[in-house]
């Protein structure tokens, strides 16, 4: 009997995560909507079950395919009629590849200088780029078709994987219905291309490279060479995959004191992957040479940087951009060494060990939360379409449910099996199992404890958690009678109570909504270069309004003596705007409509003003115009809003 509820320590310690993850999506206001909505959908799913079931391969085959080629024609319509205006990090390296795919060499600001784990990637998509430009495709297209490629194999690859492992209708739908039927296909990882995707496809491949270790010479050496690339191309594109390591030295051990090391053939994969984290470093060499880039270690941020953005309790252990202003400022290297080890024991002491505590509660809980996946990285779109801004606040709330309400289920089915799992270590996928488990918890434990946190960090264990439902044994239960009219009306009931609390949540709890913006900037803190006007030039860009707007705002510089105006073009009132520190800006009622931006130079002396140029990505959907002429590949940095007002 004491054997029966032995659970496994790391599945236990997972376990303690998820629960964790489910209060990270059911806190705050909207946290009953969300969990009403998740209870909804387990009861469809326990209600469909046996229907489900009993399709036959060539039915589910149909099925998956159906939706995948519906999946697919709404990621290419959701690009084509929603693209979003791409900020920070991402555009900072989309910007480079862009320029070194036209073979502009020189780096445009200090970013690299400052974050040169970033290059590998740039040079990466910068080949991409290359190459589908012989085609004569603009790099907004090339960039959309890469996400595309790397988000759609690795939903095939996840489908693929969950049915060689378990045979199990409902668990290839289930993955199919989170993949295609929430917001993941459609908002961060299609608008948005970073390391964040990649990474994805990466750890899925490496584990599936595992658990299907071949046992014939020529499989093992095929899979061998497979590896040891994704382990070398992986921590060129994210660094954090190092947490492999220790997770597979981990299971090492527990195979070691099981017995069955030996039988387990899992010290090759191990050395393998060892080899290729090796291979990484003379690969980055390369790359580093390939670009011209040219490290200056006064530029450099020592690794406690991010660590002490990890331990900033204010900011809950997210990124600062106060505290990183205050570092990028020091002189050298060894003074933001210096300082931000200073800092991180102050951090220490003023914490307490019950102060560190809650901040690691809290940074998991952030790590862990789902709701936010359309704001990742993207300063809204670009130019929202009119239907969309009518429904704005219903269509940001069943964004947000949605895919919170689906992370919740995939969790609570996640910790059920991992507290019934009893682990036969001579079962090559219970071991790829253990791996998971162990090296997802290395992805959170590196987050919470040590480095800096973001909820787009903790999608990394999608593809772990598929993998362990896959393996672990469903849980017994008397199945629920099947008639085809009570999971209908289960699903039905289930859609329309997240359709009425998104719809009613919005109203009574409205956010700011972006109309229109061009966000994308390389950014004054990494010394991009400002565009001077002269006292003879005059600049101008058309913005479309598809809904009234109640602020509107033109990026400038402090010290900038620019005038700027604009221009409802239907009804030619003019409105000027007025300066502040960073902008110029009116907040006042702006009816929907075509409104032009105009930038004049009043003085005799040349003003700086921010205009973003780049080699081949449209930033916004209108050119910038120069005195008149024409150039689609520029752009001011501008923000449209509609405040939240509640009804």
């Amino acid at each position: 009997m004491r054997h029966h509820f032995k659970i496994n320590i790391f599945a236990a310690i997972l376990v303690i995560c998820l629960v964790v993850g489910v209060i990270a999506n059911t806190n705050q206001f909207t946290g009953p909507a969300i969990a009403l909505v998740a209870v909804g959908i387990i009861i469809a799913i326990y209600l469909s079950g046996g229907g489900l079931n009993q399709l036959s391969p060539k039915s589910l085959l149909i099925i998956v395919l159906l939706i995948c080629g519906l999946m697919l024609g709404g990621q290419i319509l959701v690009l084509n009629t929603q693209p979003v205006t791409v900020f920070h990090d991402p555009f900072r390296m989309l910007a480079q590849a862009d320029q070194l795919a036209a073979n502009h060499l020189d780096m445009q600001t200090t970013y690299f200088l400052r974050n040169p784990n970033n290059i590998p990637l740039t040079y990466f998509l910068s080949l991409w780029l290359r190459a589908t430009t012989v085609f004569g495709l603009t790099t907004n297209v090339s960039v959309s078709m890469l996400n595309l490629l790397i988000l759609d194999g690795f939903i095939a690859l996840l489908l693929w994987t969950i049915w060689q492992i378990s045979h199990r209708n409902t668990l290839v739908l289930g993955a199919l219905a989170f993949s295609a039927l929430t917001p993941f296909a459609y908002t961060y990882y299609a608008q948005v291309f970073y390391s964040d995707t990649p990474s994805l496809l990466i750890i899925l491949i490496v584990i599936r490279l595992i658990m299907f270790w071949p046992t014939s010479r020529p499989g093992r050496f095929c899979a061998g060479i497979a590896l040891v690339l994704t382990v070398m191309l992986g921590t060129l594109i994210k660094p954090n995959l190092i947490v492999l390591i220790p997770a597979m030295l981990l299971v090492l051990v527990v195979l070691w004191r099981k017995h069955v090391l030996k039988a387990s053939h899992f010290v090759i994969p191990l050395l393998l992957v060892l080899f290729g984290f090796g291979l990484s470093r003379p690969a980055n060499s390369a790359i580093i040479s390939a670009t011209h880039y040219t490290p200056d270690i006064d530029y450099t941020l020592p690794v406690t940087h991010w660590i002490l953005m990890g331990m900033n309790q204010d900011m809950y252990g997210e990124f600062d951009p106060k505290e990183s202003a205050i570092e990028t400022a020091l002189p050298t290297y060894k003074a933001r060494q210096q300082y931000t080890s200073v800092q991180i024991k102050k951090q220490v002491q003023k914490l307490g060990l019950g102060g560190l505590f809650r901040l690691w509660a809290t940074k998991m809980t952030a790590l862990l939360d789902a709701r936010t996946i359309q704001s990742w990285y993207n300063g809204g779109f670009r130019s929202s379409p009119s239907w969309y801004l009518a429904h704005a606040q219903t269509f940001r709330r069943l964004t947000g449910f949605s895919y919170a309400a689906a992370t919740i289920v995939l969790f609570i089915f996640a910790l059920v099996r991992l507290l019934l799992w009893r682990p036969d270590f001579h079962n090559q996928l219970d071991i790829g199992a253990l791996l998971a488990i162990i090296t997802a918890l290395g992805y959170i434990a590196f987050h919470t404890l040590v480095w800096e946190t973001e909820p787009r960090y903790g999608q990394i264990v999608l593809p772990l958690l598929w993998m362990i439902l896959a393996v672990l044994p469903k849980p017994v239960l008397k199945q629920a009678s099947y008639h085809i009219l009570w999971p209908s009306l289960a699903w039905m009931a289930t859609g329309l109570i997240l359709v009425g609390l998104a719809y009613t949540t919005g109203q009574t709890h409205p956010r700011t909504t972006v109309v229109a913006a061009q966000r994308s900037q390389l950014s004054e803190q990494y010394q991009a270069k400002p565009m001077l006007l002269t006292p003879a030039n005059q600049l101008s860009q058309i913005v479309d309004l598809h809904g009234p707007a109640s602020y509107f705002s033109v990026q400038t510089y402090p010290q900038s003596g620019v005038s700027i105006h604009i221009t409802n073009l239907t009804t030619k009132h003019r409105y000027s705007l007025s300066k502040t520190s960073e902008v110029q800006r009116i907040s006042r009622a702006l009816p929907a409509g075509r409104y032009e931006i105009t930038v004049t130079n009043p003085t005799r002396q040349n003003q700086p003003i921010d205009v973003v140029t780049t080699a081949n990505y449209q930033l916004a959907p209108q050119p910038l115009r120069i005195d008149g002429d024409v150039q689609p590949l520029q752009s001011l940095i501008y923000t449209v809003i509609h405040s939240a007002q509640p009804d």
